[in-house]
């Protein structure tokens, strides 16, 4: 699948050195006003409140959702996978302010982009690459291989199915510790927020 694909790709760094510090940074999610149907799903390496202010030029009433809790090592990836799982609600956005395509937009529920964001960002937070080369580690490859993922892209209806193999995929934390709950890796910013 294009997620096992993402899994097993290297960060981008120079061969044997530390992983470029700008694939840090954080995940956040934000809303426009009014629009609880379309949410802005990113990454940034600077704190997403900044990232907020620098996005209100082509989106003035944009709300920050939530954001990972902690600034961590290969969130860039982090940001890869969950645009890949949520690949089927993207919608493109047509700025006419700044005359750009805006990709990063998902006609999600909150309830979906908080538990996809949980998984990965709690996943990545375990450290799975390696920080000297980007690679996935061996014990994680040995993983993929060992339990196949299904090879069939799933239709956006199917998300439950689909989202329970990548949920008792990244769970099985023996090799990389406990496992993290969403409170652990999300921070809410916007309690009032209600899906329509």
């Amino acid at each position: 699948t294009k997620l096992q694909s993402s899994l097993k790709k290297r960060s981008p760094s120079p061969s044997g050195r530390p992983t470029d510090p700008r694939r840090e940074g954080w995940i956040y999610v934000m809303r426009m006003e009014g629009n609880s149907k379309h949410l802005k799903i990113g990454f940034s390496d600077v704190h997403p409140i900044d990232r907020q202010r620098a996005l209100k030029r082509c989106y003035p009433g944009i709300i920050l959702v939530a954001v990972s809790s902690k600034y961590f090592p290969h969130a860039h990836r982090a940001e890869v996978l969950i645009h890949t799982e949520l690949a089927h609600h993207r919608r493109y956005h047509h700025c006419g302010k700044c005359g750009h395509d805006h990709t990063e937009w998902f006609e999600v529920s909150r309830d979906l982009a908080l538990q996809v964001i949980a998984r990965w960002v709690g996943w990545m937070q375990s450290c799975p690459y390696q920080l000297s080369t980007g690679e996935l580690k061996v014990e994680w490859k040995r993983k993929m291989f060992r339990r196949p993922l299904s090879k069939r892209l799933l239709p956006a209806a199917d998300h439950f199915l689909f989202d329970n193999t990548w949920q008792s995929w990244t769970d099985s934390r023996a090799v990389s510790g406990p496992r993290s709950e969403k409170e652990d890796t999300i921070d809410i910013y916007d309690r009032g927020y209600r899906s329509e």
